[in-house]
């Protein structure tokens, strides 16, 4: 896909090209430099690479960008999520290796960004509104103001919760007639993510997405060879799925933590303790398998009272990132914005 003709362009130093599956080691070599610098701690490896690029509807040759140095080196990075339809918004995601700033990568890399995001014209409705997404750290302080330097703005916070256990966590008190059962792939990943579409709906961000694109989406997270379906939790009333607490052993952004993916609770079950003893049960899950440090994400506009929730089981907030937003076309908000 070209970029615009009055696009900036890369230095002669350096040559960008579309990344492909064999590349995911050393964007991940990129993605923990840069995380070094500014986090001070690794994020991913090349499995988790691996496999978002094997994510359903994405495509490398497609969707994704790798700048190259003149010594052949993989110096920056983009890709641009847009794989479930209707793409309104779609989320981009770019790195720069810290050697390599203020060279015009990540200004270059913006404009492609951009381009490929106007390809999604032609997939969404006429009239919907469609603007480019990124989530940034507060400590990618750089990254931040360029952005805002070419017209993206902060519309919302995130929050990564974290909690330290020094000691076994609490167990957990199951509300009446629940319990939580063995998660089994087969059997359970269709009813499970209809009771995850049912959950979320009302969260900010939401889309009605055709069902067998969410779906098969959704199971690629299972498709991960770290995947672990032990740490799948799903808590039922009877033979209804009333919670779950979907985890994995390492978080996305650091390998030496535990990850609570996906917390939720459907309403008729809400406001009677299932989430705080679904998420006790994970964090005791974590302890056991020698994780003393769990995490999470919050979308900091949350209107649930899940963070008194994570804050009563004991998290803090960790780190807070900045959800950066930059128009591509005007219309209406088709998206769920509360």
């Amino acid at each position: 896909m070209a970029i615009l003709a009055n696009a900036p362009q890369l230095k002669a130093a350096y040559t960008m090209r579309p990344a492909t599956l064999e590349d995911s080691a050393e964007i991940a070599d990129l993605i923990n430099a840069c995380a070094r610098k500014y986090l001070g701690t690794e994020e991913t490896n090349a499995a988790e690479e691996r496999n978002y690029a094997q994510t359903p509807g994405f495509e490398p040759q497609r969707d994704a960008r790798v700048v190259l140095s003149a010594a052949g080196t993989i110096v920056g990075h983009a890709a641009v999520w847009a794989n479930v339809p209707p793409a309104v918004h779609p989320f981009v995601w770019a790195r720069v290796h810290p050697d390599h700033e203020y060279q015009g990568i990540g200004t270059y890399l913006n404009a492609w960004a951009a381009s490929r995001c106007r390809a999604v014209f032609a997939e969404v409705p006429l009239e919907a509104r469609v603007s480019m997404r990124a989530l940034l750290y507060k400590e990618f302080a750089p990254a931040k103001a360029l952005l805002e330097e070419l017209g993206w703005s902060v519309i919302r916070h995130n929050l990564r919760m974290r909690i330290e256990m020094a000691a076994p966590p609490p167990t957990p008190q199951w509300p009446e007639h629940i319990g939580v059962r063995p998660f089994v792939l087969e059997r359970d990943i269709e009813a499970l993510y209809r009771a995850e579409r049912e959950i979320f709906r009302d969260h900010f961000g939401h889309v009605n997405t055709p069902f067998e694109e969410g779906l098969a989406n959704f199971q690629h997270y299972t498709e991960h060879e770290n995947f672990d379906p032990s740490l799948w939790f799903v808590a039922y009333a009877g033979d209804e799925i009333a919670g779950m607490a979907l985890n994995t052993l390492w978080a996305f952004d650091s390998n030496d933590e535990g990850y609570v993916m996906t917390l939720g609770v459907r309403r008729p079950w809400r406001k009677q303790g299932l989430g705080l003893a679904l998420l006790q049960h994970s964090f005791g899950k974590h302890y056991r398998r020698g994780k003393r440090r769990v995490a999470l994400h919050l979308d900091a506009s949350n209107l649930t009272g899940a963070l008194r929730l994570y804050q009563r089981a004991g998290m803090g907030i960790h780190r807070q990132s900045d959800m950066l937003e930059k128009e591509i076309r005007s219309g209406i908000e088709i998206e769920k914005t509360e």
